[in-house]
């Protein structure tokens, strides 16, 4: 007898716990407060964020750079908002974050700034590269 077993996609989709502000901080390679420059969709459903620094922690972040997000566990980032993220380091400046690494909307990041301003590590934000011809 052959029994099919019929699963909703949301089965599959991210699960996760939200870290301790310490485990978030301690899992990161750097934290920034990033302005949302633009967003686009790649062709494999990964998404490129341009941000601007306003403020880091931890390690150094370029003025200007690339956030990766996707897959199930996107973190959904929108134009012209400001977010406290809890960044990779990728490959050259890019960085790389998901849902359940501690990222905040500005308007939800108070504690967690309060955190980074009594135990956090500030960083310096590293001037924009020329662009090579």
């Amino acid at each position: 007898m052959l029994v099919t077993l019929i699963v909703p996609f949301e089965a599959w989709a991210c699960r996760c716990k939200e870290p301790t502000l310490y485990t978030a901080y301690a899992r990161a390679n750097a934290v920034a407060m990033v302005q949302v420059k633009e967003v686009i969709t790649l062709t494999d459903g990964v998404v490129r964020v341009t941000g601007e620094t306003l403020q880091s922690w931890k390690s150094d972040v370029p003025q200007s750079f690339h956030v990766f997000t996707g897959d199930d566990c996107m973190y959904a980032l929108e134009r012209n908002s400001i977010y406290l993220l809890y960044l990779t380091r990728g490959k050259g400046d890019d960085f790389g974050t998901y849902r359940c690494r501690g990222n905040r909307h500005e308007s939800e990041a108070a504690d967690s700034l309060l955190w980074l301003t009594r135990y956090g590590k500030r960083s310096a934000i590293m001037p924009a590269q020329p662009a090579h011809q």
